[in-house]
């Protein structure tokens, strides 16, 4: 099963014209205008008749109903698509994360993430002039990107890129050619303001060559995590950061099959999914955050497909390889002061944010041990203590 959400600026501003677009599950915008006039939802499944109900409902950032549909799962459907097309335009009324929620027979079987902000935003958002699908069989040569709201400064970058995509005069995708082996290859453009970490957004392309078979046993497959890093954790909620979900191989020398970066909310939780693994198969959960020791999952997980898998880091250091978490305020968390990241927790962390401590050093920064956009004393204070405590990451 495979599910995103898609506006009306995403596919040209006419939802009813694109459902061989939506077919290839083209569409997850990280961040959505809160002026979009139209919001939609596309679903990929697969099902026997059990005249049950399937729900989608639309939550905002404070958990409360925007919108819901469902429908009956009446005969036998196999790669059905269904979406709905409310009036979106919430203007100011909540931004931050909402999230749609899939439920079949009134149990929840996925989330998909998206953030709403205003136009009036800092950072930029991403779109396609008229988003498309690059296919074998209809080949698009480039296509246009924008960015709202329109800014200056704007720097352009791929991402995993095969040979044959490039971009021209900065904002212009271009694809030459492309060969590969299966139906699918995933790439992405990120548009970023002078080349900040935070002032970004970035747009998923998947290149799809209709003349191939489906990569064999992969498909969607996601893990509902939970987790809580250290220094961001105050016992009531976790100031909200990004972290890197990471799938290795169980055996030596434990290869990365697959990654996803996802925010853990303020109650530590995200939807991390992947699409190079296969379920059925045993891999080590990897996580990584930009000023935590790397964490392991204590040994090999399962994944099903259809169905998330839990992942709970908080109940047990047993969760933890070596059980390496430390107990704060009714959780175990990731320990925080890994500053340069060298999987260790040393002088040389404590000295990094010593001095910037000391220039009271603003942002976004890795010497910011505890989310909180400063660095200063609580910073240096806990990333000593971990230096004192000998913390270094722990792997088979």
């Amino acid at each position: 099963m495979g599910y995103g959400v898609y506006t009306s600026s995403l596919v040209g501003g006419n939802l009813d014209s694109t459902g061989n677009y939506i077919k290839e599950g083209i569409y997850q915008p990280n961040t959505i205008s809160g002026y979009e006039s139209k919001i939609g939802f596309w679903m990929q499944l697969q099902g026997n008749y059990t005249g049950k109900q399937i729900r989608y409902e639309m939550r905002k950032s404070d958990g409360s109903v925007y919108k819901e549909t469902y429908f009956y799962l009446g005969g036998q459907t196999q790669y059905a698509w269904s979406w709905w097309t409310p009036d979106f335009n919430p203007g100011i009324d909540v931004t931050g994360d909402w999230y749609v929620r899939v439920l079949y027979d009134n149990v929840e079987k996925g989330r998909c993430f998206f953030n709403v902000q205003l136009l009036t935003s800092n950072r930029p958002r991403l779109y396609p002039t008229a988003a498309r699908c690059f296919r074998k069989s209809d080949f698009i040569q480039q296509d246009l990107l924008q960015v709202r709201p329109v800014r200056s400064n704007m720097e352009y970058t791929l991402l995993n890129a095969p040979a044959g995509v490039s971009l021209y005069q900065d904002s212009t995708v271009r694809i030459s050619s492309f060969s590969q082996p299966y139906r699918e290859r995933e790439f992405k453009v990120i548009a970023s303001i002078g080349g900040s970490a935070t002032l970004r957004d970035t747009m998923i392309y998947k290149l799809i060559d209709t003349t191939k078979n489906p990569n064999p046993g992969n498909y969607l497959e996601s893990v509902e995590l939970k987790a809580k890093l250290q220094g961001f954790w105050d016992g009531n909620e976790m100031n909200e950061d990004t972290v890197t979900v990471i799938v290795r191989s169980p055996l030596i020398p434990y290869n990365i099959l697959d990654s996803a970066r996802v925010v853990l909310n303020k109650n530590g939780y995200a939807l991390a999914n992947f699409f190079d693994i296969s379920s059925g198969i045993f891999y080590y959960l990897v996580v990584k955050h930009r000023n935590s020791i790397e964490t392991w999952s204590k040994s090999v997980i399962q994944f099903e497909t259809g169905n998330p898998i839990t992942y709970d880091f908080t109940t047990s250091k047993t969760k933890a390889y070596g059980d390496n978490m430390i107990y704060k305020d009714g959780d175990y968390c990731f320990y925080s002061g890994d500053v340069n990241q060298n999987s260790s927790i040393d002088l040389t962390d404590v000295t990094l944010v010593y001095n910037n401590s000391n220039i009271f050093a603003a942002g976004y920064l890795a010497t910011d041990v505890t989310g909180d956009n400063i660095t200063d004393l609580s910073d240096v204070v806990l990333t000593h203590n971990n230096s004192n405590a000998f913390v270094v990451r722990r792997r088979p």
